[in-house]
């Protein structure tokens, strides 16, 4: 999944979902893995209308545009968001936004490919 801060036609992504009690005891914590981030991109989340502080800058940064000339290993950064005390029982929504530290902008400016979610 490309997360494109100017110009996805959804920015955020949400995921919606359901817990139950037992699930809600240990959900306390959620991951996103990315491979390439673009102008200092990296994921900002919303739980449940929530904002989280977004992450921090991507350590190292890709010499080129990844994505867009088909390069698939990036650095594999690990965001990790405490979400504990911000689910429920019963429905939820998790938004993942595009945060940069730069006003870039255009088709490709900030941005991340993130390809694993997990919520645990």
């Amino acid at each position: 999944m490309a997360q494109l801060k100017d110009t996805n036609l959804q920015n955020p992504t949400t995921i919606t979902f359901s817990l139950t009690a037992a699930q809600l005891s240990t959900a306390t914590t959620l991951r996103i893995g990315t491979t390439l981030s673009e102008a200092g991109g990296r994921p900002v989340i919303t739980v449940n209308g929530k904002t989280l502080l977004a992450a921090a800058a991507p350590s190292q940064k890709m010499p080129s545009r990844g994505f867009t000339r088909g390069a698939y290993r990036g650095f594999g950064e690990i965001y990790t968001f405490v979400v504990a005390g911000k689910l429920k029982v019963g429905g939820n929504s998790i938004s993942i936004g595009c945060a940069s530290g730069t006003d870039e902008a255009g088709w490709i400016g900030p941005s991340f490919i993130y390809d694993a979610v997990d919520l645990y």
